[in-house]
């Protein structure tokens, strides 16, 4: 309370004294008027009246902030004040008829509670109250029914509250009101004879009462019962009949719910194995999963087999445990059972998790048919050859990367075509021709197309005889070599010849543009170098207009037989000795290897097959497949399969199906008991098991696609990891996929469980009727002080840091339990805490009518109920404590 204060009375813009007069405050006030020449003064009293209550029709909205108990409530704490809070604090007090007396102000408006039958509603706005209920409404008290209260720094903060007196029954239906306390003349509005009183009604609501008793009396009446008493140790224990004719025949079973000492943190079962008679009968039940012939034999479950191929080895692994010890069978029974009994909840919720993977089959479906009815079309229409296949493709060529071409990153056109304008790797097709505009010129039935030869428009034939080199093959040429102006080892300067010929300068002289053409149109034409020594100078310029000829043709038979006729010794200069000589010297050298690469075709059809054909995994694959996740990446065609993790708690099943097998015996807890138990691995592995069991029957039955050896529901408890805020809590699981499982390892084995250290865990249980009728009930942790290492019980708690429960529930009505993520052991030095969450602001009735104070800050303070807490020594509930 050292945040808040209470004050009696606020009051603003009026008059704290002054006489009241038919139903209205009076006040005077003396006025002085000077002048400002003279300095002369006058003075005179003036009187004026405040609003009074018959001035007030209604509330407007928003007069009214809060109710307590809120409206419609089914169990408000009878031992509390009914009250209104206010959004204006002087409101109470602005209309009131006469004036305040001492500290105290009484309030112009109250607050009258009683039974629905003593305060009954009227048309027109108005509320009649009974006789009884005016006398537990002294308006000479209803100065200490009315305060406001202010919050402290930093966040100052004020309200005003009216508070009813009336003390309230357990179980009744009571009717609220705020009515006017003074007539419109300013009279009380009743004096306590009258035998029934109508008034205003400014706001009313209903409310009920429960049981009796408040938050702290029903924590006060909690007790604990330790380790050692009989009741604990027969709590989560029963006894199994097995049908035998011998006398041997009980099992002891346990529920999910066990005293600590029952699953103790070495594993070892304090119940020992089965009776050996019941061990042999169970197993004469078992039969071979086929017969001689190879045919299933229906028997009973064998719990595990989704996930080994044979549970029953290793014989002490979990498997053999669940198939051969009947109270496992039990738990695993009851959860195949409750996923029966569940099955269209589970498969719902499966289904919705599996919505995606419909999707994605519908696409692979569509996919791999459009693949398999492109990849029909394909071999039935694709050309023969090679060629016609290159062809086909030409016009997309130039779309298609070629990565292996040199310098990366060309198209398949460039690669094949000229992609280095004949520098260094020259191929013989022409670009244009792999256009649509060539496929459309040579296009069959055009008038272009009539008068051709049949099959001389073929696109293959076409593109193989443009792939040809013979034309395009250069022989080497002689270097070029300059010194002095004479040229040696190659072919000699123009002047020269032209010297030795006798046509001057030597330019234009063979009819060509410069001399330098000569060396070059004799290398391209392939014009041996005997046939030039033969050649008289005479003939050279015929020879040289035929082979340099615009056309690119070769000399014809005729003339070169008619440049034969004369021989080599005609030369008779320097210059044409040079040239022969140099001719000579070019024949001995070995030719340059030829530019020109043809183009292998079967080579780049295979190649632009496995690109283009519909039925590979082409573009168009991975268009659709980059749109799913989760695929196998061995097999991405095959139809998608999930491993739903279904958010749902199985202890809710066994709830709903077999309420007692999560506590057997609680009959036996008596009300206001509080026990320390601890979960049973076991139980939750053996139920999860036969409860997944058939759900993955139940999900295949349905055509929901779930993969093998999955495990879908893996949650118990409803089981919450903490966090900062409600919001971002995160669910979280209680085993492992079963197929993770160890086969030697027995059932319940820590490793079983995400976190091992939590395998096994505290759970407090409650017999009360706390929870119910205060659900928001704070159970919680908190380490008791130490003092040489050992906890000192006589000291406060620190209440820092504290564990908070990770999973709740209810078994029964008036029975509930918390879940910590702690070994019930933890409890020798923790103190266990029930606490009241934070109500709002709370007035004794009680202490209100028994306050002396007059006014009703004072009253206010001393009828405020702080919130309860209540602690028990952990210690009591592991027998440890006297």
């Amino acid at each position: 309370m050292d945040d808040l204060s209470f004050f009696g009375w606020q009051r603003k813009g009026g008059a704290l004294e002054g006489a009241a007069n038919a139903g209205r405050l009076r006040a005077k006030v003396t006025l002085e008027a000077r002048a400002v020449e003279t300095g002369a003064a006058q003075t005179a009293g003036v009187e004026f009246e405040f609003h009074g209550p018959r001035d007030v029709v209604s509330f407007l909205p928003g007069a009214i902030t809060n109710v307590s108990p809120a409206s419609g409530a089914q169990s408000a704490e009878e031992t509390m004040c009914a009250f209104v809070e206010l959004g204006a604090p002087d409101l109470p007090w602005r209309y009131t008829p006469v004036p305040k007396t001492g500290d105290a102000w009484r309030p112009w408006i109250v607050l009258v509670v009683g039974p629905t039958h003593q305060v009954t509603l009227q048309p027109g706005g108005r509320v009649a109250i009974a006789l009884d209920v005016l006398k537990k409404h002294e308006l000479a008290k209803s100065a200490r029914w009315a305060h406001v209260q202010q919050t402290n720094p930093p966040a100052p903060m004020q309200t005003s509250r009216l508070l009813s007196p009336f003390d309230l029954q357990p179980n009744t239906d009571y009717l609220a009101v705020v009515v006017p306390a003074f007539t419109a003349d300013g009279a009380a509005a009743w004096t306590g004879g009258e035998p029934e009183v109508v008034l205003p009604a400014y706001h009313s609501w209903r409310f009920r009462t429960g049981d009796a008793g408040d938050f702290k009396d029903l924590a006060l009446r909690l007790r604990t019962r330790n380790a050692d008493d009989p009741l604990v140790a027969q709590v989560g224990r029963g006894d199994l009949e097995y049908p035998l004719p011998v006398a041997a025949n009980v099992v002891t079973v346990r529920s999910a719910l066990v005293p600590p000492s029952a699953v103790p943190a070495s594993g070892v079962d304090p119940d020992g194995p089965a009776p050996a008679d019941v061990a042999a009968a169970n197993a004469a039940l078992r039969l071979p999963a086929t017969d001689a012939q190879g045919r299933h034999v229906v028997q009973l479950p064998r719990y595990g087999e989704a996930w080994v191929a044979d549970p029953l080895q290793p014989a002490t692994g979990w498997g053999a445990m669940l198939n051969g010890e009947p109270r496992h069978r039990v738990a695993s029974g009851l959860g195949l059972w409750c996923g029966v009994a569940k099955q269209d909840l589970i498969a719902d919720a499966a289904r919705e998790r599996a919505a995606g993977v419909f999707v994605a089959a519908q696409r692979i479906r569509a996919l791999t048919a459009g693949l398999a009815a492109g990849g029909s079309l394909w071999a039935r229409r694709l050309p023969a050859t090679p060629e016609d296949r290159v062809s086909l493709f030409g016009p997309a060529l130039a779309r298609v990367a070629a990565t292996a071409a040199p310098g990366g990153g060309a198209t398949v056109l460039s690669a094949i075509t000229d992609p280095d304008n004949g520098r260094t790797n020259g191929r013989p097709l022409p670009p244009a021709l792999l256009s649509s505009a060539a496929r459309r010129l040579l296009r069959p039935g055009t008038a272009r197309a009539r008068q051709a030869r049949p099959g001389a428009l073929a696109p293959g034939a076409i593109l193989a005889a443009a792939n040809a080199c013979d034309r395009l093959a250069p022989v080497r040429r002689p270097a070029e070599a300059r010194d002095g102006g004479k040229s040696q080892r190659g072919l000699p300067h123009a002047d020269f010849l032209g010297a030795d010929l006798g046509r001057g300068d030597g330019r234009n002289v063979f009819g060509v543009p410069d001399a330098g053409a000569l060396g070059k149109a004799l290398a391209n034409a392939g014009v041996d170098a005997a046939l030039l020594r033969a050649v008289p100078p005479a003939r050279w310029p015929e020879l040289l207009r035929a082979v340099i000829a615009p056309s690119g043709r070769r000399p014809d038979d005729a003339t070169l037989a008619a440049l034969r006729e004369r021989a080599a010794d005609n030369a008779r200069d320097s210059g044409l000795r040079q040239l022969q000589e140099a001719l000579g010297q070019a024949d001995r050298e070995a030719p340059r290897p030829s530019r020109c690469r043809p183009v292998d075709f079967a080579r780049l059809d295979a190649a632009l097959q496995d690109a283009f054909r519909p039925d590979r995994k082409g573009v168009a694959a991975r268009r659709v497949l980059d749109t799913i996740t989760g695929l196998d990446p061995a097999e991405p065609f095959a139809p998608p399969e999930i491993c739903p993790d279904l958010d749902l708690p199985a202890w809710r099943f066994l709830r709903d199906e077999g309420r007692k097998w999560l506590l057997l015996g609680r009959e036996g807890i008596q009300p206001d008991d509080v026990i320390a138990l601890g979960t049973n691995p076991r139980f939750i592995n053996a139920f999860l098991t036969g409860l997944n069991t058939q759900a993955l029957g139940e999900m295949r039955w349905r055509n929901i696609p779930v993969r093998s050896r999955c495990t879908p529901l893996r949650r118990f408890w409803e089981r919450v990891t903490p966090a900062t805020s409600a919001a971002s809590s995160t669910p979280t699981t209680d085993i492992v996929g079963i197929h993770k499982w160890s086969a030697s390892q027995p059932l319940g084995h820590p490793d079983h469980a995400p976190d091992p250290t939590q395998a096994r865990q505290l759970v407090l249980v409650f017999r009360t009727d706390l929870f119910r009728r205060y659900p928001r009930t704070l159970v919680y942790l908190t380490p008791a002080a130490k003092a040489v290492g050992k906890p000192d019980w006589m000291k406060d708690a620190t209440f820092a840091p504290n564990t908070a429960p990770v999973f709740t529930g209810e078994i029964d009505e008036d029975l509930v339990f918390f879940g910590f993520p702690v070994p019930p052991e933890a409890l020798v030095d923790l103190w266990v805490v029930v606490e009241e969450a934070p109500p709002g602001y709370r007035f004794d009735v009680g202490k209100l009518n028994a306050s002396g104070a007059g006014d009703g800050g004072k009253a206010a303070k001393d009828a405020f109920a702080l919130p309860t807490r209540v602690l028990f020594r952990g210690d009591q509930f592991l027998g440890a404590a006297p």
